[in-house]
């Protein structure tokens, strides 16, 4: 990605009117310089360049060039390019804030941040730099500036880097990493976690009269309010417990691999999403009172 982000950068520094065109004599200059490691012919630049000029004149559209470098995504990649814009652009418009954008991207769930290869400083700044540049090449330095990025530009910056992901697999799960796709509402979560919110406060009011303010009267249950009254966490742990002894020994060391693969950020705690995801996988399973009081993964793992 770096290398296409320089090249691109490079011929538009070398167009100051923006004519969106450029000469054999500075596309030699440019990947010549770019490509100096390599030792590219000149016999070959011409060879490229007399590939994309424009008939009867000795300029190359070096749109063209570059589109041409750009292979067709499938539709797995596409789908979820298309799934993270969705979730960004909240109001349908086909547009997005790019303040918004990038307060969203989770760079702490990237897998080179997860294996303590880059910091996460690091690769927010990689991408905000290069999702920049490549809008504005594409916009062109006489463009009108604007902080909205349109629904076009965010697939094309996919497209333009999804030759360095080996497998659809790979593409795909870095997008639902960094954009949080495999944490998208979840009816079930949000509702247990509005049934169990008043737990936190003061005790819920109702309005009896006109003027006049009461203590809740309803019961005690998880349906109201209380919950930790209602659920012992201790018991929780000692139903599950049993249940993973029953199931043996490899039982136990995968449902502590499920909890520790699920902090994919490594920031040594769940949230509620990561905690039912790892549940799921090991074969756990809580009642709607005990998920809303015991959702906590060191409780459940450290006596394994």
């Amino acid at each position: 990605m770096l290398k296409r982000r320089f090249a691109s950068q490079a011929i538009r520094d070398a167009d100051p009117q923006n004519a969106r065109v450029i000469s054999f004599e500075v596309f030699q200059k440019v990947l010549g310089d770019f490509f100096q490691d390599l030792q590219v012919s000149v016999g070959d630049l011409r060879a490229i360049f007399d590939l994309f000029r424009q008939p009867h004149v000795n300029q190359l559209p070096y749109d063209e060039f570059f589109l041409a470098l750009k292979e067709e995504i499938s539709q797995a990649r596409r789908a979820a390019i298309r799934q993270a814009f969705r979730r960004l652009d909240v109001a349908s418009e086909g547009l997005v804030d790019l303040g918004v954008l990038l307060r969203s991207f989770n760079a702490n769930r990237h897998p080179q941040v997860s294996a303590g290869t880059r910091t996460a400083e690091e690769v927010l700044e990689e991408f905000a730099d290069t999702l920049k540049d490549h809008i504005s090449f594409r916009r062109g330095q006489r463009s009108y500036p604007t902080n909205l990025v349109a629904w076009e530009e965010f697939e094309d910056y996919y497209k333009s880097i999804s030759g360095c992901f080996a497998s659809d697999e790979d593409f795909t799960s870095v997008l639902a990493k960094v954009w949080d796709l495999d944490k998208a509402f979840d009816a079930a979560v949000e509702t247990r976690a509005a049934l169990a919110r008043p737990a936190a406060g003061a005790p819920q009011k109702v309005r009896t009269g006109l003027h006049h303010w009461q203590t809740n009267t309803l019961p005690m249950t998880v349906t109201h309010h209380k919950v930790d009254m209602v659920t012992k966490i201790e018991d929780v742990m000692q139903r599950t417990r049993a249940q993973i002894t029953r199931r043996g020994l490899r039982a136990a060391v995968d449902v502590v691999q499920h909890f520790y693969a699920a902090d994919d950020d490594v920031d040594d705690q769940l949230d509620t999403y990561e905690f039912r995801q790892a549940c799921r996988k090991a074969g756990l399973s809580f009642r709607e009172a005990e998920e809303a009081g015991s959702s906590t993964a060191p409780a459940l793992c450290a006596p394994l």
